[in-house]
């Protein structure tokens, strides 16, 4: 039973899943029944509630079988005397595990960080495709507005709308609300390991939990983990717009005649697609800019570069500087740096990585390059040699293939 408990970890979010599936089969039935345009949107925005939610957990349950698998040797060992395996079987069961983690990791490089931001894409390309075809839907029954009947029991609809402020507000109390868990929720440490995401805290920086500072503001932890447990007004408006226009059709159905009631439905429902979309669109925007590994709108590479040359001294020159987005706070970053010679390389090259740390990119890979003088630039018949030059050119003439 504890195994069982533990495995649904975390349970919130379970339940939250949960009543949302069956809320949204009870709005699907009764919009169907009524002919409520305005009841559809609502059920199409919930469905994409669970979507985000299931992804949610998907990510949780990823990072949970990544950490069973770096323990699994350990497990192995603790559990030998018990199954009364041998040595040799032991080293088996751990190399086959390390060689599968591997596999895993040349597939996938950083593991399944963009979980989160494919199904965040996913939801919103769910969200446009049910709005536009909605939207159709309402334009259409305007234009055949005499032909059509007003919307039916709008008292029926008036309480399920009420139930969907109550499971909005008990969702917020659970989990911090719907939005709050359609974002990031696994990151990149600087050894490039993926791991759940936490508080995100000023004495992170080394470990690649620290957001970018460059042109952001700053803000103090306890304020960071205040906003961390709550999601902002304009995500509580997302959460709730498509309930709160649901309430106020039913209402003003049930107070007007059966000649006005019948553009109250369309109408609104209409507005309802346009607010949804309007405050979706941030979240369509950023997964799909981080998706396309664009530079992210906090970082200016040339003022990077010039901040980098003006700190090092001994950096001769910065070329192929590249910084994407990995996840909503992860960066990535790839640079060639020329130095003098390689002892400068080996003395400053702890402190270049801690600078990018500093600026808030999460991993750097370096690719060290050396200055070169003039005279030894050409070799034999004039013929350019790389920055990196071999001991004597017979070590590579062995390795050249013509």
């Amino acid at each position: 039973m504890k195994e069982w408990i533990y495995r649904l970890q975390p349970v919130q979010l379970y339940i939250v899943l949960a009543l949302s599936s069956v809320y949204f089969l009870v709005q699907l039935f009764l919009s169907h029944v009524s002919h409520s345009l305005v009841l559809l949107v609502a059920s199409y925005h919930m469905l994409c509630n669970i979507i985000a939610l299931t992804g949610c957990i998907l990510t949780i349950k990823v990072s949970s079988s990544q950490e069973s698998t770096d323990d699994g040797s350990k497990g192995s060992s603790e559990n030998a005397g018990k199954v009364e395996q041998s040595a040799l079987e032991i080293k088996q069961n751990v190399k086959v595990k390390a060689r599968q983690a591997r596999e895993s990791s040349l597939k996938n490089t950083f593991g399944w960080t963009r979980i989160d931001i494919l199904t965040m894409l996913v939801v919103c390309i769910f969200m446009a495709s049910f709005c536009f075809s909605t939207i159709i839907e309402a334009l259409q029954t305007l234009s055949h507005i005499h032909h059509q009947d007003a919307m039916h029991f709008p008292a029926h609809i008036l309480v399920l709308g009420a139930m969907g402020l109550i499971l909005n507000g008990f969702c917020y109390l659970l989990i911090g609300g719907y939005t709050y868990h359609q974002g990031s929720f696994l990151y990149i440490t600087a050894s490039g390991n993926v791991i759940l995401d936490h508080v995100i805290t000023g004495d992170g920086v080394r470990k690649g939990d620290r957001r970018l500072s460059g042109s952001r503001k700053q803000v103090s932890p306890s304020q960071m983990r205040e906003q961390s447990k709550r999601q902002s007004v304009r995500e509580l408006m997302r959460d709730i717009c498509s309930t709160v226009i649901v309430i106020i059709c039913s209402v003003i159905v049930y107070y007007t005649t059966e000649e006005t009631s019948k553009f109250v439905d369309p109408a609104l429902s209409i507005v309802s697609c346009i607010i949804l979309l309007t405050l979706s669109y941030p979240y369509m925007k950023e997964s799909g800019m981080i998706l396309l590994q664009t530079i992210p709108d906090t970082i200016d590479i040339e003022i990077f570069k010039k901040t980098l040359l003006d700190g090092f001294k001994d950096i001769v020159s910065v070329h192929d500087l590249h910084i994407w987005q990995l996840s909503g706070n992860q960066y990535v970053s790839t640079v060639h740096i020329i130095f003098d010679n390689p002892k400068v390389y080996l003395k400053i090259h702890n402190d270049v990585i801690e600078f990018f740390h500093e600026q808030g990119i999460n991993q750097v890979t370096i690719q060290p390059e050396f200055k070169v003088t003039d005279e030894k630039r050409t070799l034999g018949s004039g013929t350019e040699c790389c920055l990196i030059q071999c001991r004597t050119i017979a070590q590579c003439a062995s390795r050249t293939c013509c």
